[in-house]
């Protein structure tokens, strides 16, 4: 069995093909926080990419499902 309970995620820039993205996670009080940002553009200026992870027996998750 998973911890994962949830990965929600939405794109907030444009990503083009054959461009490298580099993922950020980091635990945060909703669960994993995950950003990715394309690296040929400066990715920590502008991600194109983030999303929550949302772990089984974290509180945070557990109320909002």
């Amino acid at each position: 069995m998973t911890r994962v309970r949830e990965y929600r995620a939405r794109f907030t820039g444009v990503v083009y093909p054959g461009e490298t993205l580099r993922v950020r996670m980091w635990e945060g009080p909703r669960g994993v926080t995950v950003t990715a940002g394309a690296v040929e553009r400066g990715d920590t200026r502008a991600p194109v990419l983030t999303g929550v992870v949302g772990i089984r027996g974290t509180g945070a998750t557990e109320a909002a499902g």
